[in-house]
């Protein structure tokens, strides 16, 4: 997996150094202008950035706080039916067993369910920000004339010069 991995990044470089050559032999007597921007910078920096996150850690503790109160109820009936375990018919020993059996799916489901709608929030919530975001980079790239503008992430940019670093921009402009 490693390998793969490794491969697919030298690829994906690879794939950069023949684009960038290439747009330099094809229109030699201009110059490429290119930008960069760290876009999980610009998430964190930018008030819609934030406020999907304080959003999303809203709805992650009303979760945190059903899943909690749900695991604790599923304890306490087991805790009940330990108790009640000894004292049962063997009848009733298999029905308690199977009514806490269904008991723990409901709450299993319960469970994967608010999983489930804080993922949809957070899904949400971070499109609508990285939406702002693309307006933002468009209009600085047009404004700035820039024929590239390169998304930082450390697998892929291993250095760039900070003066090509569009992410303050962006973020002025997403805060505006």
């Amino acid at each position: 997996m490693k390998k793969r991995s490794l491969l697919l990044v030298l690829n994906f470089n690879c794939f950069v150094f023949v684009f960038v050559t290439l747009l330099g032999v094809v229109n030699a007597e201009s110059t490429l202008r290119l930008g960069f921007v760290k876009m999980q910078t610009v998430i964190e920096q930018s008030e819609s950035g934030q406020r999907a996150r304080g959003i999303i850690e809203e709805k992650l503790e009303k979760s945190k706080s059903v899943i909690d109160t749900a695991t604790q109820e599923l304890e306490q009936e087991q805790n009940r039916l330990e108790k009640k375990l000894a004292l049962l018919s063997p009848e009733g020993v298999a029905q308690e067993q199977q009514n806490f059996h269904k008991r723990r799916l409901e709450i299993q489901r319960k469970i994967a369910d608010e999983q489930l709608a804080l993922r949809n929030i957070n899904d949400s919530e971070l499109a609508k920000v990285v939406s702002e975001v693309d307006r933002a980079i468009a209009r600085v790239q047009e404004k700035e004339g820039l024929d590239l503008i390169i998304e930082v992430d450390p697998l892929t940019v291993i250095y760039f010069d900070p003066q090509y670093d569009l992410t303050k921009d962006v973020v002025d402009l997403i805060n505006d």
